[in-house]
């Protein structure tokens, strides 16, 4: 977080003294929309609802995806807590299918194909790769947006 921090002063520096420069050369400096950016408040607000989730690495990433999508983030962070308690970006489902399913290939005693920190199950999701399952941005960004769609009980741990 910190780096994040201090690579977004940088950043802001750099720009500023571009900015700075131009003008004093009479060059013409247009401002350039930009989307709704995050506010520092905004966040601390957001972590301070979600401070006892299991893991804090992927505080903001929640924190960014409730926001965009406008749905909440300790619901995201209970779900993940409950569906992918060590929040392992890699983890697939212990679940074993109980019967056969041939349309979406499965087969009773399987493992389920469900990854991630999302347990996105694969076969329902045909157009989901396994790394885009595991990639914990992708799969909190998933989850938020599903939640937004009302499709939150595609997980059990949201029933």
């Amino acid at each position: 977080m910190k780096v994040n921090i201090i690579r977004a002063v940088i950043l802001a520096i750099v720009i500023t003294g571009a900015v700075m420069q131009m003008t004093l050369k009479g060059e013409a400096v247009e401002a350039i929309p930009i989307s709704q950016p995050i506010v520092v408040n905004d966040y601390q607000e957001c972590q301070n609802e979600i401070v006892n989730t299991y893991n804090q690495k992927y505080t903001y990433t929640v924190c960014k995806y409730a926001k965009e999508y406008g749905v909440s983030a300790k619901q995201i962070t209970n779900i993940i807590n409950c569906e992918n308690r060590s929040w392992n970006t890699t983890l697939q489902s212990g679940i074993r299918y109980k019967k056969d399913y041939p349309t979406l290939g499965i087969k009773a005693g399987e493992l389920e194909r469900s990854y991630g920190l999302s347990q996105i199950h694969l076969p329902a999701h045909p157009y989901i790769t396994h790394e885009q399952a595991t990639n914990p941005d992708f799969a909190i960004e998933f989850m938020a947006k599903a939640l937004s769609e009302g499709k939150g009980t595609m997980w059990t741990c949201y029933r």
